[in-house]
């Protein structure tokens, strides 16, 4: 019954892992038949005594969606994440424990493997392969004649669908191992403070080759707005659990420091947060510059700070002029 519908994808180029959980060992003619069609198209073909913890038929598809029958009783109340991987992990253990589908004598046996299977874009993912049989091997794309066992490191910028040919003097055979790949969430944090001069919110930016610190003067307000446009869990270690998307204002008196958080179900973002107290040139009698200098070596404050503090108190010198 299936059948026509699994050919259908192998015609696509789609890798499948099938595994058949037969507790008898009974396989009619019929069935012996299909596999072999199927497995020279490409698809990977186990047989199993059983079906794994789970206990029902179900498939995953694209690494991320997953198809079946009967909803689990342990399923209740989790994510689709979390499912998904709970049956991406009973299934690759499922694969350990079955024997691969034999077709003929002089068959080549392939196993080919990704860990992990799916990740950020650019993470390192490992490439495992063993052709039993073989004499020559080759996996595209990008990565050419290997081989016939081994393994090689890749780093993928998108979904990608390794297939490794293997080849002897009889046939040749393939498999195929598709890795999926995540794109980072487009979280924006944006930092503004209050202007006395013009009575205004700006935003404020962090100085060059200090990124995630910000300068303001004591008793300045300070805006934080986030935005998160994908699903996931944004907190503060100081503020606690946050909406999605929102804002917090505060009055900083002196130095601090805040984390903010995103996570995911393949992913985790942070972003540090430091506001430093720089002193007020504008108001009467303000400190010249080497005194400026002084007050902050006699703080303890950071050497590199010096060049960033001479250029806020240049620019709001010049703006009173």
């Amino acid at each position: 019954m299936l059948a026509p519908h699994i050919f259908n994808a192998l015609n696509r180029g789609i890798g499948l892992e099938l595994v058949l959980v037969l507790p008898e060992g009974r396989r009619d003619l019929q069935l012996t038949n299909s596999l072999l069609r199927m497995s020279s198209a490409g698809a990977e073909i186990y047989w199993s005594a059983a079906s794994g913890p789970l206990g029902v038929p179900y498939a995953v598809i694209d690494k991320s969606l997953l198809i079946y029958r009967h909803a689990p009783e342990d399923g209740q109340g989790k994510s689709d994440e979390s499912l998904v991987l709970a049956f991406r992990a009973d299934q690759k253990e499922l694969i350990r424990q079955s024997l691969p589908f034999e077709t003929r004598r002089e068959s080549i046996d392939i196993l080919f493997d990704a860990d992990p299977d799916q990740a950020m874009a650019g993470t390192a993912i490992t490439l495992r392969w063993n052709a039993t049989g073989a004499d020559t091997a080759r996996i595209e794309p990008d990565i050419g004649e290997v081989p016939t066992q081994g393994t090689v490191e890749v780093s993928p910028l998108k979904d990608t669908l390794y297939t490794i040919t293997a080849e002897n003097a009889a046939v040749q055979t393939s498999r195929k191992q598709f890795v999926k790949v995540h794109s980072g969430p487009d979280v924006r944090i944006l930092v503004s403070v209050h202007e006395p001069e013009v009575d205004a919110m700006i935003d404020l930016q962090s100085p060059a080759g200090f990124p995630g610190y910000y300068a303001i003067e004591a008793g300045q307000k300070v805006r934080i707005q986030w935005d998160c446009p994908s699903s996931g869990q944004m907190w503060c270690d100081q503020l606690g659990q946050l909406p999605l998307s929102g804002s917090h204002e505060m009055v900083v008196h002196q130095d601090m420091k805040m984390d903010f958080h995103f996570r995911q179900v393949f992913t985790r973002q942070s972003w540090p947060l430091r506001f430093v107290i720089v002193p007020d040139s504008t108001s009467e009698g303000s400190a010249s510059e080497d005194e400026v200098l002084q007050e902050e070596q006699a703080a303890g404050k950071a050497h590199e700070w010096r060049g960033f503090w001479r250029l806020l108190i240049g620019k709001k010198k010049g703006s009173d002029e």
